[in-house]
């Protein structure tokens, strides 16, 4: 499903930037700032959902980048206590991921060609179950879209536009936001590193799975600094990353689908998973991941030496 993790052609997607001012700023202050940010790019497109599985793609990717900031900065961030806002853009991240899974799985199952009489049969039937699926986990999201989007807007934005101005002192409980901001590099980064480590087979697909979901919280986490040069470059190796974990993520989720169907078409299945593997680990495993820990690194240094704003 290439096609539905891509924006809509011609159109610049706005991005929240951490600027020098913001850098400088006490972390309360300008976590706040850039989280209403995204908020705001999730409310855009939020209203440009009819347009298709491209805008379904870019609301996902929005409540991502939403989600993995309020996480990151939850330490920083004002919480009513109840965490509604927080629970309910987790399940329609939840929502959309089921209908998102059964597309992937679907493109796949369609593009498969030459096979024997019963595995055409056999194919035929796990894609009607998967176009089954699909409408029904498309139905489901847009009852939680509904029931839910709304209402954790108006809180989450309560929650932040109340002390968005405020807080602008730097203190002991509300230090500079580079400090803060290069810590966390450095700790999404370990978690990654940690992560591809414990892959050492095919088998590890959790593993692979932890570490595809600790790399995209580093890419979002880095992406409102895209303005300086080592973190667009580290930002580019984690999207190739992620690449190639999302293409082994897909293939074992569609693979465990397959595994008793016709030898011909698990057999295919299998093959895919093996390649999807093999790419990971020519690419990221075996200690290949020195050289972007490296480069986290420098991107931590340099947002924390950052010259001050005068």
């Amino acid at each position: 499903m290439k096609g539905t993790r891509r924006g809509r052609p011609g159109q610049r997607r706005p991005r929240p930037r951490l600027t020098d001012e913001l850098l400088d700023a006490p972390v309360r202050h300008a976590a706040r700032v850039v989280a209403r940010a995204f908020l705001q790019i999730a409310i855009v497109e939020r209203a440009g959902l009819p347009d298709g599985s491209n805008a379904l793609h870019d609301f996902r990717v929005s409540v991502r980048r939403l989600r993995s900031w309020l996480r990151a900065f939850r330490a920083w961030l004002p919480d009513s206590g109840r965490g509604r806002a927080r629970r309910s853009l987790a399940t329609l991240a939840g929502a959309s991921n089921q209908a998102r899974d059964a597309e992937v799985g679907l493109e796949w199952l369609d593009a498969q060609r030459a096979l024997p009489l019963q595995a055409r049969r056999q194919l035929r039937q796990v894609q009607r179950r998967l176009r089954n699926e699909l409408r029904a986990a498309k139905r489901g999201f847009q009852r939680q879209l509904a029931r839910e989007f709304r209402p954790a807007v108006r809180a989450l934005d309560g929650e932040l536009q109340a002390s968005a101005d405020e807080l602008t002192a730097a203190a002991p409980g509300n230090p500079r936001t580079r400090t803060v901001y290069a810590e966390l590099i450095r700790s999404h980064a370990a978690e990654l590193d940690a992560a591809l480590r414990r892959v050492r087979t095919v088998d590890d697909e959790g593993f692979a799975h932890r570490a595809r979901i600790a790399g995209k919280r580093l890419r979002y986490l880095l992406e409102p600094l895209l303005s300086d040069a080592a973190a667009r470059g580290a930002v580019h190796r984690l999207v190739r990353l992620q690449d190639a974990l999302g293409e082994l993520h897909d293939a074992c989720v569609l693979g465990a689908r397959l595994q008793h169907v016709h030898s011909v078409l698990a057999h295919r299945a299998r093959e895919r998973t093996t390649r999807a593997f093999d790419r990971v680990a020519r690419g990221w495993l075996g200690g290949r991941t020195a050289p972007l820990v490296d480069a986290l690194a420098g991107v931590a240094d340099g947002a924390r030496l950052r010259p001050a704003v005068s």
